[in-house]
């Protein structure tokens, strides 16, 4: 006799198709991406757009922002902000207001032997990765 391995529960819960597209629609939400003008934070610039949300671009090139804005279309808006600045990072919040969400997709590296890594590289790696997250 064969065994019932689904999980206990209603089984019309169980059958149930998800609404995907539902979970996935963005409209009406807005989405502050730092770093999004180039690479990874360029896609996801877009993803978002594409998905329905309105997208404030920020990047410290001005340049980069708006061409990525230019790419989107009127559900982006560009920002120039350097991340590591606390005082600029507070004024971007005056100004954008109320956000559904927040996407951090800066990083940089310095490579060099560990050893010869100096405290101002550390410091500016701490900066430019984790700090401005914080």
């Amino acid at each position: 006799m064969a065994q019932d391995c689904s999980p206990p529960g209603d089984r019309a819960e169980l059958d149930r198709i998800v609404d995907y597209r539902g979970r996935f629609d963005l409209s009406r939400r807005r989405y502050l991406v730092l770093g999004g003008g180039q690479g990874m934070g360029r896609q996801v610039s877009h993803a978002l757009a594409q998905l329905g949300a309105t997208v404030i671009v920020v990047d410290l090139d001005r340049d980069r922002a708006d061409h990525v804005c230019a790419e989107i279309g009127p559900a982006a808006t560009a920002e120039q902000v350097d991340a590591t600045e606390d005082a600029a990072m507070a004024a971007l919040a005056e100004r954008a207001g109320e956000l559904d969400g927040v996407l951090a997709v800066i990083g940089m590296a310095r490579y060099a032997p560990l050893l010869d890594i100096t405290d101002d590289d550390w410091r500016w790696e701490e900066g430019i990765v984790l700090r401005h997250a914080v």
